[in-house]
C-alpha cells in the first residue's frame, strides 16, 4: 500500500489531460528515489549515493540536462496519441533533494515536456 501523499497541482498553462478527454496514456510518471529516477516504472538513471547524500553522477549531467533521462523522455513524444503534449507526473520523497529535482524538470522541459504535477510521497500524517 502507498503511503499517504499529498498531490500539488502545478498546471502550467496546460489543461488537464483526464479533463480534455485526451487517454490517459498521454501522462509521464517520473518517480525520483534515493537511489534512482524511473519513468513510467522504467529505472533510466541510477543515481550516485555514495557520500550519503542522492547526486546524478557528473556523466549523466551535462548543465542541467541529465542526458539518459532526456534520451528517454525524448522518445516518448513521438509515442503520445493525437499529438498531445503529455503532463509529466513527478513523485519524489520530502528529502529529496532540490537540485536533483531541478534538474529533472529542466531536463523534462528540454524534451518539449513542460506541464507538470507534483506528488510528494511518505509526508507524515499528523
Amino acid at each position: 500500500m502507498r503511503p499517504m501523499f499529498l498531490i500539488l497541482w502545478a498546471n502550467l498553462g496546460f489543461a488537464d489531460p483526464l479533463e480534455d478527454g485526451k487517454d490517459a496514456v498521454d501522462a509521464v510518471h517520473v518517480v525520483v528515489t534515493a537511489d534512482a529516477i524511473a519513468v513510467d516504472g522504467k529505472k533510466v538513471v541510477t543515481l550516485d549515493t555514495s557520500s550519503g547524500i542522492s547526486r546524478i553522477k557528473e556523466t549523466d549531467l551535462k548543465a542541467h540536462l541529465i542526458e539518459p533521462l532526456f534520451d528517454h523522455l525524448n522518445g516518448l513524444r513521438g509515442e503520445t496519441s493525437g499529438g498531445q503534449t503529455p503532463v509529466v507526473t513527478l513523485e519524489a520523497l520530502p528529502e529529496t533533494r532540490f537540485h536533483v529535482l531541478r534538474a529533472v524538470m529542466s531536463t523534462a522541459g528540454q524534451a518539449e515536456l513542460g506541464a507538470f504535477k507534483f506528488v510528494v510521497t511518505g509526508m507524515p500524517v499528523e
